[in-house]
């Protein structure tokens, strides 16, 4: 079973100085306030019941698409989570962290403590809970799946983190980082953003990319949930990478891989050949549709290719993620192979 990661001490100051807060806020307000119950959350809230069972509700379905991601029939979640959900900006903002001096401009934060857990959202903004789902899914990871390399948990929770929820679907996948041009002041007031962060998206189209052994040797330590930006080609190529693996169905292999890199100590790249195949012929997928109907309508011309010939027609397909070696070599084999089992059968 997997065991909790830990949560550093030094946030518990934090707790306490957020229920303070929030008591004052609530006082403040004389708005009545109503503690709503879910199978696994609390949501105490001002906005009325209606709103705090809909919030209550997005959690359950977010913590139920977590599980179905990880392919996990229960989660452990050991320490309770408290949802505080303000109903406008004032109260909100009282117990907002400041940054320069101002609230932040979030529409929601997570305070982490040793024997309680909080979400603070501003049910003013528009699905507020999506502004807490990154670290949403590093709560449900620090209980539910070892510590493993970084670019797996910040892959997984940029992934996460794109999540729309209501009473009919789920949409999850697209870039999370992908920002609007335009933001609204206090006022209601509209301007537009100057020299916005760049979108995952956008950083995937420079033409500098981590090599893969820098990206799954990257030290990155997620278990205080004190993080930098995500605008990042780290935050950028894991994203893709939990895409492809999510996509492909490849969560058992991963598993296999962080076996054998974690208990066994082999090497990054050989335990990606072993954990994913011989070769390595596939990487993040975009291109392996076209080089596998490139493939197959050389077989079909030319049953019995040279690596010459198949350097040559596969010349006019671009890849990202390799220089090709692998990829020729994976054909190759497979060509090898077939042609044996071939000359087995006669």
């Amino acid at each position: 079973m997997a065991q909790p990661r830990p949560i550093s001490k030094s946030i518990i100051p934090a707790v306490l100085l957020t229920f303070i807060l929030l008591a004052s806020a609530f006082a403040a307000e004389q708005s009545p306030r109503l503690e709503i119950h879910s199978a696994h959350y609390t949501v105490i809230t001002d906005a009325g019941d209606k709103k705090g069972r809909e919030v209550a509700l997005r959690f359950e379905q977010m913590r139920a698409v977590f599980a179905a991601l990880l392919m996990k029939e229960r989660l452990n979640e050991p320490v309770p989570l408290t949802i505080l959900a303000f109903k406008n900006d004032k109260t909100y903002f009282q117990s907002a962290p400041l940054r320069r001096g101002q609230p932040i401009g979030a529409a929601g934060f997570f305070v982490p403590g040793e024997d309680h857990n909080f979400i603070v959202l501003n049910l003013f903004e528009e699905e507020s809970w999506r502004a807490v789902a990154h670290d949403f899914t590093h709560l449900l990871l620090n209980y539910n799946y070892p510590p493993v390399e970084g670019w797996f948990d910040e892959g997984l929770a940029e992934y996460f983190g794109s999540i729309r929820v209501d009473n009919k679907q789920v949409e999850i996948g697209g870039d999370p980082e992908l920002g609007n041009a335009f933001a609204q002041d206090l006022l209601e007031n509209q301007r537009e953003v100057r020299n916005p962060p760049k979108s995952l998206t956008e950083l995937l189209s420079g033409q500098v990319w981590l090599s893969l052994p820098d990206l799954l040797a990257m030290k990155h330590d997620t278990s205080t949930y004190v993080e930098a930006t995500h605008h990042t080609l780290f935050y950028a190529q894991s994203w893709m990478v939990m895409h492809y693996l999510l996509h492909e169905k490849k969560l058992p292999e991963t598993g296999t891989y962080f076996d054998l890199v974690e208990n066994q100590h082999m090497p990054a790249e050989e335990a990606i050949q072993k954990a994913y195949g011989d070769w390595g012929g596939a990487q993040c997928g975009y291109c392996t549709p076209g080089f596998i109907m490139t493939v197959k309508h050389l077989l079909a011309e030319n049953p019995e290719p040279t690596e010459q010939e198949i350097r040559g027609a596969l010349s006019g397909n671009l890849c990202r993620c390799t220089g090709y070696s692998q990829m020729y070599q994976a054909i190759k084999a497979a060509i090898d192979a077939e042609q044996k089992g071939m000359a087995a059968a006669k």
